[in-house]
């Protein structure tokens, strides 16, 4: 996980979030990455925790967590 943060780090800068939250940004980074390798992020139709837009209910409910 601390390899994703760093990456993320050289990209962006580390002033993305307050340096209080980078544990609520890597449990949130690392939940998301779990989701897009075990289920994905989209679905052909929805059920089993997609939407009715056949999205992935967690990860939609983490974006806007961060937002």
């Amino acid at each position: 996980m601390r390899g994703v943060m760093n990456f993320f780090e050289s990209l962006f800068g580390s002033g993305l979030y307050p340096a209080r939250d980078r544990r609520e940004v890597e449990k949130l980074l690392d939940e998301l990455i779990k989701i897009g390798i075990k289920e994905d992020f989209l679905s052909e139709r929805p059920g089993a925790g997609f939407n009715l837009q056949c999205r992935h209910v967690r990860a939609r409910e983490n974006r806007e967590t961060v937002e």
